[in-house]
């Protein structure tokens, strides 16, 4: 697991999979009957920085979490010339890295 998500330092979501997330992440972190691999992932869930990007959500709660106020290239930091990410999570339809 640690291969796979210790490369990504923020994940991008949308409304449906961050209200999954929501419902499931902090009871698995917490919950003294998770295994230790599914609450060492539930731990680097809450952890990780989330931005979720929804035009009917107005706040989000869950830790390190907040709305995108910008369209997907801006939130990224990818301009028309610019880079596009690599590696793990880069998104489906990326050329390969």
């Amino acid at each position: 697991m640690r291969k796979v998500v210790l490369p990504v330092d923020t994940i991008l979501t949308g409304r449906v999979a961050y209200q999954s997330f929501e419902g499931f992440w902090p009871a698995a972190a917490t919950d003294p009957s998770s295994p230790p691999d599914l609450a060492e992932l539930a731990t680097w869930m809450l952890d990780t920085p989330k931005v979720v990007f929804s035009t009917t959500l107005d706040k989000v709660e869950m830790e390190s979490t907040r709305l995108a106020t910008a369209g997907i290239a801006e939130e990224v930091g990818i301009s028309r010339g610019g880079a596009a990410p690599t590696g793990p999570g880069r998104g489906r339809g990326a050329p390969p890295g």
